[in-house]
């Protein structure tokens, strides 16, 4: 452990007086096994130091990041999955503090009639001048670009849409398989409440809740009360009447009706059921979300008086989100909706405005 706080210590000191460090790669390995030219963010993260891989992420550029966990579509042929695959990373407990460097990479502040920044210059001047003009700007943008195909991504990096060069509008990715557990997923179920805070997590949540979580759940809801309301009237009607076998009449034909709904709208929760009994593992964890939620609630009316409600109402929340996440990737393996790859959005813009209560609230969260 003291090892390698010295070893982070040594890598601040060289990144600090010379940044060219962070892009200074490895020779390349031939033997035993082939091994490409790493960057000291990619040896870290191989060698699973947490530490050294969140700092010298935060350090890199952000396309340069974001290119070690997107997949490689040069030849569409045979596209190549990424260099490291971020599935891996958030299911390791070791390597906490990395998911967050990398969640933070996720957001690119914004500053308009600037120009663009590049990892190489083919002149001096050139790269003096740019340089020199991003060296002038404030640590206050007017707005943050928030990227999502990563944590939307499936395994290897693969995005559900690319885009298409000859149109240059968004297709769907052949290459994407809707079986793959996105990066959101993933982090709802690990036990990293940092990540889960973080605001890429929280926008891209709050996206996909608006797009079509809350209607279809509301419309989940609502096909349920009509199943209750039409067995009510055919178990109340039929046992009113002294042979339920004979429809006569307009109330025992409208009670048939509900009979024949009913008896569909159960086969249909059957299949459902025996389509979910795939993923047993998720509905033991909604039953432990239920029973956790009741524990919280029962906390919350015991320690409204205390200084455990703040700690309360912030696990509350979280579990919140959490459930949230486990809704919105049910509904999105549900096969004839296909709703992950219909409402994928690679990224969006926020305004700083909009941004400012998610940072306030992960501030908060991260600091209780």
């Amino acid at each position: 452990m003291r090892q390698n706080l010295v070893f982070l210590d040594v890598a601040k000191t060289l990144v600090k007086k010379c940044p060219l460090f962070l892009g200074l790669r490895t020779a390349e390995q031939v033997e035993p096994e082939k091994i490409r030219r790493l960057l000291p963010a990619e040896v870290a993260l191989v060698a699973d130091n947490d530490e050294m891989a969140a700092y010298l992420i935060r350090m890199m550029w952000h396309e340069s990041v974001q290119r070690l966990f997107s997949w490689k579509p040069d030849d569409m042929r045979k596209p190549q999955p990424s260099f490291f695959n971020l599935h891996s990373i958030i299911e390791n407990p070791k390597m906490k503090k990395t998911v967050v460097a990398l969640l933070d990479q996720m957001v690119i502040p914004h500053w308009p009639y600037l120009p663009q920044r590049k990892d190489t210059y083919d002149t001096d001047e050139e790269e003096e001048g740019i340089e020199g003009a991003w060296s002038t700007i404030t640590d206050d943008p007017l707005s943050y670009h928030f990227y999502y195909h990563i944590l939307d991504g499936g395994e290897g990096g693969r995005p559900p849409k690319i885009i298409e060069s000859v149109e240059d509008k968004q297709i769907d990715n052949k290459y994407f398989s809707l079986k793959d557990k996105s990066c959101l997923h993933l982090i709802a179920k690990s036990k990293n409440m940092e990540a889960l805070q973080h605001p890429v997590v929280r926008m891209l949540i709050k996206t996909k809740w608006n797009s079509y979580g809350f209607v279809f759940l509301c419309l989940q809801a609502a096909f349920y009360v009509i199943f209750l309301l039409f067995l009510s009237y055919s178990l109340i009607h039929g046992s009113t009447r002294t042979d339920p076998t004979q429809y006569r009449g307009v109330t025992d034909f409208l009670r048939g009706f509900c009979e024949v709904v009913t008896l569909a709208m159960a086969v249909f929760y059957i299949c459902e059921e025996f389509n979910q009994m795939r993923v047993w593992l998720s509905i033991l964890l909604m039953m432990a979300y239920m029973g956790t939620v009741t524990v919280i609630l029962l906390n919350i009316l015991i320690a409204q008086m205390s200084t455990t409600f703040t700690q309360a109402k912030n696990v509350a929340r979280l579990e919140y989100d959490v459930d949230r996440i486990l809704q919105l990737t049910r509904m999105e393996r549900f096969p004839f909706l296909n709703l992950r790859v219909k409402y994928y959005k690679e990224g969006d813009w926020i305004s700083e405005m909009k941004l400012a209560q998610e940072l306030l609230e992960f501030s908060e969260d991260r600091n209780s």
